[in-house]
């Protein structure tokens, strides 16, 4: 059986067809059948079997295995295939299902507790073959997170009994020695039948036990690392463990060993939103357990040793795991120090050794990485050489330089990045600024013509920039533009690349959007708001950043917003929809459906005219690449304007779910929030469209025309309630958003 669709690869049960023959179900119980589809039957069976209508899915399962328990025997062939189609959109029945009670209580009464019955009736018990099948059938009930298909709790108890009379009937060996149970499925499914789990540490090892079935140890897991840094005179440590020890059941600490004494740290733990950072739960009870700790540690100018180890409630045992280096993590097995603030630390021995800072101890460590990539011969070895030696013998003049790189895309500067640094290179201080762009870009050649310190991105002098820079002060956070050395074979330079990251953002943020954005994926050193509500957010669960990292203190961009030339121009700016992965994807969807209606609306276009408007359309960055496949004889489609331009001239905006119209509405010009597709990919965060928002929210293209035509009857001035919040929205409207940002750079 070969799997295609959503999934390519051959069927888990494949092992049954590596020789043709007959599978004698009494000596081999362990080969369950249960598709009808790709079987053969003699018609005459159906005189006395018939297929189960009365459920949804499972009616082949049921009818084989009914006459299996007739047979006991059933033919294989491995000279044809059958080709099983996951569907792409999980629109099969099987997948339909999933999210259906039927799928549950009934499937347990009507297919398990069926076959166990006639098993019983015909042979006096359930057979093994029988135990076996419904073991591995069962193991996709049990996978489901949480219990949220029922209505009431007497279904979740019906729910319950029935599954707790199917797996009686399934005897131990079915379970722990089945090959066909995934897994991370069979220690739960063995849970259930004995509930009983307990820590054993009589041994050597620290193990979870289920009766006698080992179900972890301590030691088959590594403890990753997301963060290690020096800042502001302290040590922080942050990363994640995962095991099927109950969280409740392990503790994460710090030992410190300074002085001929120890210290004993707890550590934070921390929630996130992503799937991959949560702890597992089956069926509501939570099952792998994800650990996500933090610790901020003050260090002192001795020499101290810190270590990180996993420790049992009432002391009752400690252990030291092995460390992993994850992606975001500033260290790797390549590049094992960090050289920050007068101090060393150096990772050696499953501990964090901090010594104070001298050259010779650097270059030692220096020439022990070294040594390792040369060992090594990793992919871009040599490059990496060439700058690992740059930075040994360029540190002592320039330990002690502030050199700031600003930017903001590679490809253009029109954002806070360029406009906080057009403000400090007005600024009289010992600080060395740059600017990073692409050379390719159109705004390469008027900033460099304007400004010294213009850097082409990715250049050799970017790169060495970048090693010793203080800080890297931008609107975005992709290391795409953020890092020239992402393609370079990262890991090879972690231990240098220790620049504090400021983000000024492109967009106030309204969404949650912690799933990209928090501490373990972009450990940030400055993240800038406009608004309280926005900083409020960002202190909520799931960013993990410290409050000091949340600063309110205006857009540097807003400063240089002006609305002096007004024109009769109405500006349409939707958000991309990430989703959409290709220029096929994109014009089969809704999202192109809308563009195209609004830009080629004929009776929009005829009024417009008739009031002497223009309508302009600003694609998103990330529609450009498919700029061309849209028309329209009426709108005039801008990619070459900044956005401040089309801010300050257009007199309305229409958007969807961009963060432009903040920009537009601070200018106190008036916003439609024109919603006419649900396929916005972001979280919903704190900011409400209808109770907040600094315009009307429209769902039709009707509605969308008769409102543009009542704002333009009124010269396009925003309404009276909408000034009022605005006005309670943003914090500061002073014009000195950029020296508040650069006065907290400068003393932080």
């Amino acid at each position: 059986i070969q799997l295609f669709g959503r999934i390519n690869g051959p069927h888990r049960l494949n092992y049954k067809f590596e020789e043709s023959g007959v599978i004698d179900l009494i000596k081999q119980p362990n080969n369950p059948q249960l598709s009808a589809s790709s079987s053969f039957f003699k018609k005459e069976l159906f005189n006395r079997y018939q297929f189960d209508t009365s459920i949804i899915t499972s009616e082949d399962a049921i009818l084989i295995n009914k006459i299996l328990l007739e047979k006991q025997k059933y033919g294989v062939l491995n000279s044809a295939t059958y080709y099983y189609r996951l569907r792409s959109d999980s629109s099969s029945t099987i997948d339909t299902t999933l999210d259906k009670k039927d799928y549950y209580t009934t499937r347990l009464k009507f297919y398990f507790l069926e076959l166990i019955e006639c098993s019983k009736k015909k042979h006096g018990k359930v057979l093994d073959f029988i135990a076996y099948t419904l073991a591995y059938d069962l193991q996709w009930i049990i996978k489901k997170e949480e219990l949220d298909v029922f209505d009431s709790e007497e279904e979740i108890k019906e729910f319950w009994d029935c599954l707790h009379e199917v797996i009686s009937y399934i005897h131990d060996d079915a379970i722990i020695n089945n090959q066909n149970i995934l897994e991370d499925y069979k220690g739960f499914f063995y849970f259930l039948k004995k509930n009983d789990k307990k820590i054993d540490t009589t041994g050597n090892e620290i193990t979870v036990k289920i009766d006698d079935y080992v179900l972890d140890k301590l030691s088959n897991h590594k403890l990753g690392l997301d963060v290690v840094e020096i800042r502001r005179g302290n040590l922080i440590l942050s990363g994640i463990f995962k095991s099927y020890f109950d969280e409740n059941d392990i503790n994460i600490i710090i030992i410190k060993h300074a002085d001929n004494s120890t210290k004993r740290y707890e550590t934070q733990k921390l929630s996130y939103a992503n799937p991959e950072r949560k702890t597992t739960s089956f069926l509501s009870i939570p099952w792998k357990s994800c650990i996500n700790f933090n610790v901020k540690l003050p260090l002192t100018n001795n020499v101290e040793k810190y270590v990180i180890a996993i420790e049992l409630p009432d002391g009752n045992g400690v252990f030291y795991p092995n460390f992993v280096f994850n992606e975001e993590c500033n260290l790797s097995t390549s590049s094992i120090y960090i050289v920050k603030d007068n101090h060393i630390l150096l990772y050696q021995s499953r501990a964090f050794h901090i010594v104070p800072y001298r050259y010779k101890t650097m270059l030692r460590y220096e020439a022990s990485c070294m040594k390792k990539i040369v060992k090594d011969r990793a992919p871009q070895f040599m490059n990496a050489l060439f700058y690992h030696t740059i930075f040994m013998l360029l540190y002592p003049l320039l330990k002690n330089k502030r050199i700031w790189l600003f930017a903001d895309r590679p490809e253009f500067s029109d954002d806070n990045g360029r406009h906080l640094f057009e403000y400090a290179m007005k600024q009289d201080d010992d600080i060395k600024k740059y600017f990073i762009i692409d050379k390719k870009s159109e705004d390469y050649d008027k900033l460099a013509h304007e400004y010294h310190g213009i850097i082409p991105f990715k250049s050799l002098k970017h790169k060495v920039l970048h090693l010793f820079a203080e800080k890297y002060i931008g609107s975005y956070v992709n290391e795409e533009f953020t890092n020239p050395f992402l393609h370079d074979n990262k890991k090879l330079y972690k231990g240098f690349l220790n620049i504090q990251r400021v983000f000024l953002q492109h967009g106030v943020t309204k969404d949650n959007i912690s799933y990209f954005v928090n501490k373990f994926r972009k450990n940030l050193y400055m993240l800038l708001t406009v608004s309280d509500y926005e900083s409020n957010s960002f202190k909520e669960d799931y960013y993990n950043f410290d409050e000091d990292v949340i600063q309110c203190l205006g857009f540097p961009r807003f400063d240089n917003l002006t609305s002096d030339v007004r024109k009769k121009q109405i500006l349409f700016m939707p958000t991309w929809r990430v989703q959409l992965q290709d220029s096929h994807e994109f014009v089969e969807s809704d999202y192109f459906g809308m563009l195209n209606d609004i830009l080629n609306n004929n009776q929009l276009h005829e009024y417009l005219e008739s009031t002497g408007y223009e309508l302009v359309f600003k694609p998103h960055p990330e529609l450009m690449p498919h700029v061309d496949l849209i028309n329209s004889e009426y709108a005039r489609i801008s990619t070459d304007e900044s956005y401040q331009k089309l801010f300050g001239e257009s007199s309305l905006l229409i958007t969807d779910y961009s963060s432009v119209f903040f920009d537009f509405a601070y200018l106190k010009k008036p916003v439609i929030y024109y919603h006419a597709t649900d396929d916005y990919h972001y979280t919903e965060g704190y900011f409400d469209y209808r109770t907040m928002g600094f315009g009307e929210v429209i769902e039709s293209e009707n509605d969308l025309i008769k409102i543009i035509k009542e704002y333009i009857d009124c010269d396009c001035k925003m309404k009276e309630k909408y000034e009022h919040r605005v006005e309670k929205f943003f914090k500061y409207n002073d014009k000195n958003n950029c020296k508040r940002v650069y006065d907290w750079l400068k003393n932080h």
